[in-house]
């Protein structure tokens, strides 16, 4: 059996509706800051946080550092956000689809299968 979900997305949003579908279907249990968090840290610094990405996210989001830290600790505990041999901490892999598109809107379309 497949299901099959269609819904024109706006650029800008484009991160934030695939991490909901995301989270609905993995059981992820991301709350709205969570999934704002992911989605400023995914565009600002390409998913890496540096530095200059947290300082970024946090003025786009306006709260400080500390509390986006505090919602980068959530995410590590949920193992959204990793650290590398390096030390770098990254988004997910898994999170870090390609949505590089010229378009200004982007139809999303999610396939998944069951062997039901």
């Amino acid at each position: 059996m497949a299901i099959s979900i269609q819904k024109p997305v706006k650029a800008e949003n484009r991160y934030k509706e695939f991490l909901k579908v995301v989270s609905a279907f993995h059981s992820l249990n991301l709350s709205s800051r969570e999934i704002e968090v992911l989605d400023e840290l995914f565009w600002e610094g390409d998913g890496i946080l540096s530095t200059q990405a947290r300082q970024q996210a946090a003025d786009k989001l306006k709260i400080t550092e500390f509390n986006l830290n505090n919602q980068i600790m959530k995410l590590t505990k949920k193992k959204l956000i990793v650290e590398g041999k390096d030390g770098v901490k990254t988004i997910l892999p898994a999170l870090m689809p390609s949505l590089e598109i010229d378009k200004p809107d982007l139809a999303v379309l999610f396939v998944m299968k069951s062997k039901i």
